[in-house]
């Protein structure tokens, strides 16, 4: 399972904070892993330094999950935060995360690679349509002519 967050900076951060432990609550009950990730905007850089931030964190463990991400972030010329978490309740030692370092925005992007438990089959046959002589009134009319023909 897989969570995407986003908490606005100025949200109000204890009402956050119980909404996001009250969904982890739900998930810890349905013994699956699971993968939360996002911009956060709590910055784990301050765990000594803001209360807030260290009470975030011990509540996450409270709840068996870890962040995989410990780098900044976010990195400005006058800063430097880790606002983008990566929380699992799977080993570390089986997923390999990171962060991309990449300005395709503000925040550099965060990852994790989790090997798959399911061994897939390859396709023998690849099957593709040619959309180039695509004609948009014949596709119409069959349509059309086909929903007359059903009987509903």
């Amino acid at each position: 399972m897989v969570g995407v967050v986003y908490r606005h900076p100025n949200s109000n951060f204890l009402a956050f904070q119980d909404e996001l432990f009250s969904s982890l609550h739900k998930l810890s009950s349905c013994y699956c892993p699971y993968y939360i990730l996002g911009d956060f905007n709590i910055d784990l850089l301050k765990i000594n330094s803001n209360s807030s931030v260290a009470d975030f964190e011990n509540f996450t463990y409270c709840y068996g999950i870890h962040c995989l991400i410990n780098k900044p972030t976010r990195i400005t010329d006058h800063s430097s935060t880790l606002l983008d978490h990566l929380y699992t309740n799977k080993s570390r030692i089986t997923i390999h995360s990171g962060i991309c370092i990449w300005d395709v925005s503000d925040h550099y992007p965060i990852f994790c690679i989790v090997p798959s438990t399911k061994s897939y089959r390859k396709c023998k046959k690849l099957y593709a349509r040619d959309t180039t002589l695509f004609e948009t009134e014949a596709f119409l009319d069959e349509l059309q002519r086909n929903m007359e023909t059903l009987q509903i």
